[in-house]
């Protein structure tokens, strides 16, 4: 119980880096950038925070606060990254891209009903789940009544729903 005890002070310092480096992870995902994420989670966790965690745990004889101490690393670490990543992103862009897929997505897909989404016409291809997801946590379907509430039918995916083209 005593090692346990001690290494408390390893789980209240994870905390707060956890905190803010999920707050960005989902920044990171509104933005499409969840592949930038895992790679700097990789770095961070496998080689940045197992290597201290081991080092300061076994080598240095620290116990479970040292392995701690590479949590607290890693997730540090992941913060810091993901912070830089996302003051650097042009939320600008991100809308505009976000608005010109919006204008090219079937209305059924855009308002997020997806799961029959196989008609024969290559429009229906325009925007993966993922990107039509994208959209949706921009909230750009919330300005465009039209657009969420009109759902389409598998044989005219083509078809202009309520004035908006459902391709370009």
């Amino acid at each position: 119980l005593v090692p346990a005890r001690d290494a408390l002070p390893g789980v209240w310092l994870s905390v707060p880096p956890y905190a803010v480096m999920i707050c960005l992870a989902g920044a990171l995902r509104a933005a499409a950038l969840q592949t930038w994420g895992a790679k700097s989670l990789f770095v961070s966790f496998y080689l940045l925070g197992l290597p201290i965690g081991y080092l300061t745990g076994i080598v240095e004889h620290g116990g479970l606060l040292g392995i701690w101490i590479g949590n607290v690393t890693a997730l540090s670490c992941a913060a810091a990254a993901s912070s830089a990543k996302v003051v650097a992103i042009d939320w600008n862009e991100i809308v505009r891209q976000a608005h010109a897929l919006e204008e090219r997505t079937p209305c059924r897909i855009a308002a997020g009903d997806d799961s029959k989404s196989d008609c024969s016409d290559d429009l229906c291809g325009v925007l993966s789940t993922a990107a039509s997801r994208r959209i949706s946590r921009l909230g750009t379907l919330g300005q465009h009544p039209a657009l969420s509430s009109c759902l389409l039918d598998d044989t005219d995916c083509g078809t202009p729903c309520n004035g908006y083209p459902s391709g370009a």
